[in-house]
Formats: C-alpha cells, sequence, structure tokens
C-alpha cells in the first residue's frame, strides 16, 4: 500500500504494471549504399536505457525488502517480476502475511526496549 503511491509519484510504476514493456533487444536497421539495400540486426538504444533503468528501480526496490521477504524474490531479475511475485504471495499466503507482522511486532518490541523516546514518540502519534 505504501510503495505504490510513491512509485507512482515518482513516474516508475510503468515497470512494475507492465504498461511500459521491455523493448525488444534487437531492431531491424538498414545500411544503403550506392548499389544495393543491406538489411540487418542491431543493438535496440530503448532496449539498453529500458535495461539500465529496471535495473537501478530492482536495486532500490530489493534494498527496501526484509530478509524475511528477500529470500522470496531472489530469482527475480525485473522489477515487475518482483512486484508480482509479491503481490501473489502476499495476497494468497496468508501465513505469509502473519510471519511479516511477527517481524514487524519483534522490531517494535526492540525499539520500544531500546528507546523510551521512541515509544513517547509512538504513543504520541497513536493518541493524535
Amino acid at each position: 500500500m505504501q510503495m505504490k503511491p510513491y512509485l507512482i509519484v515518482q513516474g516508475i510504476f510503468s515497470f512494475f504494471d507492465g504498461s511500459f514493456p521491455c523493448p525488444s533487444p534487437q531492431v531491424l536497421s538498414s545500411d544503403a549504399s550506392a548499389t544495393s539495400v543491406i538489411f540487418g540486426f542491431g543493438i535496440n538504444q530503448a532496449f539498453l536505457t529500458w535495461k539500465q533503468q529496471n535495473q537501478l528501480i530492482l536495486g532500490a526496490l530489493l534494498s527496501s525488502l526484509s530478509m524475511d521477504v528477500l529470500h522470496l524474490v531472489v530469482d527475480c531479475l525485473t522489477s515487475i517480476s518482483v512486484w508480482s511475485t509479491l503481490e501473489h504471495l502476499l495476497l494468497h499466503h496468508p501465513t505469509l502475511r502473519l510471519c511479516n507482522y511477527m517481524t514487524l511486532f519483534k522490531i517494535f518490541f526492540k525499539v520500544m526496549i531500546l528507546s523510551p523516546f521512541m515509544c513517547r514518540k509512538l504513543r504520541d502519534y497513536l493518541i493524535n
């Protein structure tokens, strides 16, 4: 819920929802000489740009995941594959959701024990 609005505002959600698919790695190119035209395949610059942007986004997405979730997407090579894998797992496996909540509670209690200031801050936030 938090990630989607952020990704939309950043203008990169199209990498996650499939509306900006990966271009073809190669394009048909032509070389017109004086007597004939030669057709061949060349590297698609749009593909290279897309791949570079996707890897940047993928790195940022993976760095935002906890270790409890990261192992679930270790085989994903694109941002859309990470997004769809997590979406599927979290929507269809309530036990995974519960484990994630338990991890959050563990972190919460560690913070509460280590920082009375954080306890007051959280209490004030919840009251208001």
